[in-house]
């Protein structure tokens, strides 16, 4: 008798957060020990691309992330990205979107967004009860040519700033 005060206290303050019933029933299961909360993992937990500076190097591309869960249940993830040249389309999902136990999110990786060098972003997924970090690191490579250009031109610039103070002590 005295579970069953408790049980509808839970359930009670569970509806009235304002959550849907499937998530409301879920969490409920879960807070009285009748069921494990839904978890999910990645089968990739870092990526790695590099890009050339040509022009079709700099069109955005596609990747996926796929995902598993371990259990079955109600649970909604939110996908945020950390990094200007990443972004996902669907920035909420669902278990019931799962086909089976896996569910593939695509994210785009915009090349033109991207600094030279190495360009560090992460997807984030979080859930009630977990949450996952993707990490993608994207580089952008630059023409040699132009670096060794710039290299010597700042050196040019560097020897005549040098020769201009050893005339200034010299008067």
């Amino acid at each position: 008798m005295q579970h069953n005060e408790r049980y509808q206290e839970i359930y009670r303050g569970l509806v009235h957060q304002g959550q849907n019933q499937a998530l409301a029933l879920e969490e409920f299961l879960i807070a009285i020990h009748k069921k494990v909360p839904v978890h999910v993992n990645a089968e990739k937990v870092s990526f790695l691309y590099e890009t050339g500076s040509a022009e079709g190097e700099s069109e955005p591309f596609q990747d996926e992330i796929i995902l598993h869960r371990d259990s079955w249940g109600m649970e909604e993830f939110r996908i945020e990205t950390d990094g200007d040249f990443l972004s996902v389309e669907q920035k909420i999902i669902r278990t019931s979107q799962f086909a089976g136990n896996s569910y593939v999110l695509p994210f785009l990786v915009h090349p033109k967004k991207m600094r030279r060098g190495r360009n560090f972003g992460r997807i984030l997924i979080s859930g009630i009860h977990q949450s996952l970090e993707i990490v993608i690191e994207a580089r952008r490579d630059f023409d040699i040519e132009v670096c060794r250009s710039r290299w010597q031109a700042q050196e040019q610039y560097l020897k005549m700033a040098s020769l201009f103070l050893d005339f200034q002590s010299d008067m």
